[in-house]
């Protein structure tokens, strides 16, 4: 039984479109996910800086903290970010 190249071809043809669409929705909803879950940053905000400061032993204050999605890479946004270092030093960055 021989197959026929016309239908190696639909068949070739039809498996592309397949994994072609199976890769644009899971791109969509790999978006749509991270973005819903970075929306809600600001609502934990205060645990975050808690949790650093724990775990660095440093005094952090910052006026907002959010997430994004940008270039399908996902990023958290740090407004006003004041570190205060031990010897009574600080560090501010407006914007990280």
């Amino acid at each position: 039984m021989q197959i026929s190249v016309e239908k190696m071809h639909r068949a070739l043809g039809y498996l592309l479109w397949r994994v072609l669409l199976m890769g644009v929705v899971g791109l969509a909803i790999y978006v749509a996910g991270t973005r819903a879950i970075l929306h809600t940053v600001p609502l934990y905000q205060d645990a975050i800086v808690n949790w650093v400061a724990e775990k660095t032993g440093l005094d952090f204050r910052l006026t907002n903290l959010s997430g994004d999605v940008i270039n399908f890479h996902p990023s958290l946004v740090v407004e006003d970010l004041q570190i205060l270092l031990p010897e009574g030093f600080s560090a501010t960055f407006d914007h990280a």
